[in-house]
């Protein structure tokens, strides 16, 4: 008879005690359910002039002054001036904005150079004028290939070999778009460089 008495007892007991871990069941924070794991690409601002553009929580006046510059139909140079919030200081450069022809609504891709990199730029652009002047044909197994690029990714390439001489401007860092270009047309990228570099001395 005892042992019976405990018996029911402990169900008893046992019956009383599982509403109480319901309860506390519901309200245990359950663990958020696990994101698979995946790639995020950050925009990776490098330059004064992007920066300045995307700067929060402040009044951005930016001016963008389109240079005159007959480079192919997707190639576009502007002067860019930037003021943020009640600065009184100007932040000044260059940005190149190429049309990707080769992808769903030709995407738009850009490259930003900052003032302090403007003379480099020029300079840079200048020798190569003078060099391609002087190349000759060579051997086959030879190419000669000269570069300048910027921090944003900005890069003008010329490719020399026996077979052929072209031109290339990258535009982006990440999968930029790539416009070949005649070697004709590197004084008057040369010349467009300097016409914007004027232009943003004087603001």
């Amino acid at each position: 008879m005892r042992f019976r008495l405990l018996a029911v007892a402990v169900i008893v007991a046992v019956s009383a005690l599982q509403p109480i871990a319901v309860i506390a069941q519901a309200r245990t924070p359950q663990r958020p359910q696990q994101v698979a794991p995946g790639l995020i690409v950050m925009p990776d601002v490098r330059t004064k002039l992007e920066f300045a553009l995307t700067t929060p929580n402040s009044l951005i006046v930016a001016d963008f002054h389109q240079i005159d510059f007959r480079f192919g139909p997707s190639v576009r140079i502007d002067a860019v001036l930037v003021r943020v919030g009640a600065a009184q200081e100007l932040v000044r450069g260059l940005r190149l904005q190429v049309q990707d022809t080769q992808r769903a609504g030709n995407p738009e891709r850009s490259s930003y150079v900052d003032a302090e990199e403007i003379e480099g730029f020029a300079h840079a652009l200048g020798s190569m004028v003078d060099l391609v002047k002087t190349w000759s044909a060579g051997s086959e197994q030879k190419m000669t290939a000269l570069s300048f690029q910027s921090i944003d990714g900005l890069r003008i390439e010329i490719r020399e070999s026996l077979r052929f001489q072209r031109g290339f401007i990258f535009t982006g860092l990440i999968h930029p778009v790539v416009t070949p270009f005649e070697l004709a047309d590197l004084t008057a990228l040369k010349q467009a460089i300097d016409q914007a570099a004027a232009f943003l001395r004087g603001k």
